[in-house]
């Protein structure tokens, strides 16, 4: 993997679709998932689309790595910003995860002949 180039940072998008306050929303969603490219040097876009769903609110958002693997989370709750926060954290378990499972098969040590 490749490390992101300092002069091109992550690239956030913020997308909403009938709120009342979108402009606090996307401020509040950019600098939450502003800060998630410190879990993969690979990551390069992250999509957000924040929406109300009757009484609940979804955050849903796409991660899209330089070796082009997408990683989908859409979290729902009855406030927003919790939504957010909650979209957030399981984005950051799911880098991580995705990072551990990558370098335990590049260290994952090969089979020598006749041993099992």
């Amino acid at each position: 993997m490749t490390d992101r180039n300092p002069e091109q940072p992550l690239q956030v998008t913020v997308n909403s679709r009938h709120l009342n306050e979108p402009a606090q929303a996307k401020a509040y969603a950019l600098e939450k998932f502003g800060r998630i490219g410190r879990f993969s040097p690979s990551l390069r876009t992250v999509t957000v689309m924040l929406q109300p769903e009757g009484m609940q609110f979804t955050c849903e958002a796409t991660l899209i790595q330089d070796h082009h693997a997408r990683i989908a989370v859409s979290m729902m709750s009855g406030d927003l910003n919790s939504a957010i926060d909650m979209a957030v954290e399981r984005a950051e378990r799911l880098l991580v995860r995705e990072k551990e499972r990558v370098s335990e098969r590049r260290h994952r040590p090969s089979p020598k002949n006749g041993e099992d």
